[in-house]
């Protein structure tokens, strides 16, 4: 072998070598986790979140702890399942500890025209990305979720049967309440 040629192999070799320890530490190295979204059933803990409502306050699930919330997911096609909602629901038992939240990732103007035709009373919250409702497995509206005061999820309820929404709540309802 040429001299010349000897130094170059030699060269390669040792270049190699030197870059072997950089090249296993790169494969041994942790890849980057891709983002995972967590799906809610019934008996999980939620999480408080926050969401802005039609008048741009900031609402907090946490801040209706120790009641009984009803999550109600929905879109502009299914809000007048909100109206009966309302009237069998939070009228009949808000002084029972019985919150009921709207949330829709509709447009907020449309949300205001509704919220106007029906005369909701109920707040209307904001969830743009959709973020809260994908935590929730919602795949299309409308979805109730019955949040027990203790925060956990006791039922989820695709689609508008006020009746089996109303017969739940008031089961939770009955048992949360203290005994004197």
């Amino acid at each position: 072998m040429k001299p010349r040629l000897k130094t170059v192999t030699w060269g390669i070799v040792l270049g190699c070598l030197a870059l072997a320890p950089s090249l296993a530490w790169a494969q041994d190295s942790p890849k980057p986790k891709a983002a995972t979204t967590t799906t809610y059933k019934v008996g999980d803990r939620v999480k408080p979140f926050t969401l802005t409502d039609l008048n741009g306050k900031k609402v907090t699930l946490s801040e209706f702890k120790d009641k009984v919330i009803v999550l109600h997911f929905f879109g502009k096609d299914a809000a007048d399942a909100l109206v009966p909602l309302q009237k069998d629901l939070i009228e009949k038992h808000t002084n029972d500890g019985l919150v009921v939240l709207a949330v829709s990732g509709d447009d907020e103007s449309d949300l205001a025209k509704i919220v106007e035709k029906s005369a909701l009373t109920c707040p209307v919250l904001l969830d743009r990305d959709r973020e809260v409702a994908t935590t929730f497995g919602l795949t299309k509206a409308p979805l109730s979720v019955v949040i027990a005061p203790d925060m956990k999820i006791v039922h989820l309820l695709p689609g508008t049967d006020v009746k089996d929404l109303r017969d739940k709540v008031e089961k939770v309802l009955q048992s949360n309440k203290k005994t004197p």
